[in-house]
């Protein structure tokens, strides 16, 4: 199996897509990312990219809910409820707030491994499939590890991918504009295949 690619690098294409107001550079940036990338590095790509964390049309969502991520990141940073709140009324994202507070970590992980793509996703499948009683525990958890391993570009994404606001402008239209140009292949059997 090969390796998967490092989110890192989405993140950095995500702040590049989301720093320019052109939607054709935005398409251009992704698409020129999404070529690089195996067949399911890509598809995990693509759709975080659009701010989901599950495939479209998926009757399961990770359900993560603002006050449990808010909690994670303090608990991982130590930040106090009062830097938090000042944070997040100077950027009015928690995706931002994230990022400015997780420079600071005070828990790290024993076995500091880059997150890749397949860790996203094999992440945000468990948050999925994780119902029931006990299961907001495991929710935490789970979004533990992923804060915890990520770096702070990588926790501003994580988190606003988690709560669905993620604000570089790239709508579905143009991802699939991204995957027609990235593969050569015509938009309209993009749209189908995303469609179906």
């Amino acid at each position: 199996m090969k390796q998967s690619a490092p989110f890192s690098a989405l993140a950095r294409t995500l702040e590049d897509v989301r720093s320019t107001r052109s939607k054709n550079e935005k398409v251009r940036i992704l698409a020129a990312y999404l070529s690089g990338l195996q067949p399911e590095d890509a598809e995990t790509a693509a759709r975080v990219s659009t701010g989901r964390s599950s495939k479209r049309g998926s009757k399961d969502e990770a359900q993560v809910g603002y006050s449990t991520l808010l909690e994670v990141v303090k608990e991982v940073t130590g930040a106090r409820s009062e830097q938090v709140s000042k944070a997040y009324l100077r950027h009015g994202d928690l995706g931002e707030v994230a990022e400015g507070l997780l420079g600071e970590k005070k828990e790290q992980t024993l076995f500091q491994e880059p997150l890749t793509l397949r860790d996203l996703e094999d992440t945000f499948a468990k948050l999925r499939s994780t119902k029931g009683k006990g299961s907001s525990v495991t929710r935490r958890a789970l979004v533990k590890s992923l804060i915890l391993r990520a770096t702070p570009i990588e926790g501003k994404y994580v988190v606003k991918v988690l709560t669905g606001e993620m604000r570089t402008g790239l709508v579905s239209g143009l991802v699939e504009e991204a995957i027609s140009q990235a593969y050569s292949v015509q938009k309209e059997e993009v749209v189908r295949a995303h469609m179906l």
